[in-house]
Order: structure tokens, then sequence, then C-alpha cells
């Protein structure tokens, strides 16, 4: 499905998925909702599944961010989730240390972070979205990070273990 969904945001279609699966009707109509998602906001440029250094956290982290564009001094991350659990856009960490090292270097006011998640039935609905000053970001949710991620790679043979909702 983010294979499709990528295609559509480049104006292609897929018959098969690189790995031989076939793309069914559940998956193009998930697939065309992101691409309208991505299309009705974004503002200039679009990057798809971009490789993203994320130095401002730690040397070694990096994400692949499914979509993101930068204009006018908002920062816009869409995410696509194609599984039934409910991934929600506020505080996303995972989408919070993208836009850590998307935000480097670049004159970022607003930051809005986007879920796409058309199967998941919750009473959001299947597109979410958050939205915080890059300041709060870089205040607020970079040191968080930036020490979840000095606690992850030291050397211990004690080391912390945090679980979330998701384990």
């Amino acid at each position: 499905c983010h294979e499709l969904a990528a295609a559509y945001l480049m104006g292609r279609n897929l018959q098969t998925a690189s790995n031989g699966v076939p793309i069914d009707d559940e998956m193009r109509d998930a697939a065309e909702l992101y691409r309208s998602t991505v299309k009705a906001r974004a503002e200039g440029p679009i990057a798809i599944e971009d490789r993203v250094t994320i130095s401002t956290v730690h040397p070694e982290c990096f994400g692949t961010v499914d979509a993101w564009n930068f204009h006018a001094g908002t920062l816009r991350i869409w995410d696509l989730k194609y599984g039934f659990g409910h991934v929600d856009a506020f505080e996303n960490w995972q989408l919070l240390t993208y836009a850590c090292g998307l935000a480097d270097g670049k004159p970022v006011q607003r930051v809005e972070l986007c879920i796409v998640q058309p199967r998941s039935y919750h009473r959001d609905g299947p597109v979410r979205r958050w939205s915080l000053s890059a300041d709060e970001l870089r205040s607020k949710y970079l040191p968080q990070i930036q020490t979840a991620a000095a606690l992850a790679m030291q050397e211990s043979t004690d080391p912390v273990l945090r679980t979330g909702r998701s384990c």
C-alpha cells in the first residue's frame, strides 16, 4: 500500500507491488485517500519516501518519511498507516523525530503532523492532524527525544526499558 501511495503521489499506477503482492481495491482506496490528503494540504514540492538524517537527535539517527514539504514557514509531514490499530497524530514520537531532523537548518515556524489511516475505524476518522510551533518542537520535544536516544545508545548491562501502548 505504501508503494502504491508513493506511486500515486508521483502520478503513476501499479498493478502489483515490487514484492509480488497484487494491488487490490482496498489498497487503491487507501492510497487514493492518502494522495488526496497530501495534495490538498501541500504547498510547493513534496518529498516522497525521503530518507532523512536526524543528527539533531543522534549522529546515527535517520528515518524514511512517507511524504513531507516545507513552504512559507510550515513543515508538513504525512504518514500512511495501513494497519487497523489506531495511531494518533498527537505527540506521535515517530513524526516528531522526523520533524526534528527536517526542521534543522530551516526557518520553520509551524509543524503539522498528519496520520492517514484508512482502515482504523476510529471516532476521529481516517485522517488525523496535530500542529505545534517550531519553538515547542525544539524546546519541549527535541530534548525528550535526545534523552531517549542517548539512553538507547549507551552501553549498559542494565538497559532502561519502557513500553508504550503498542506493546
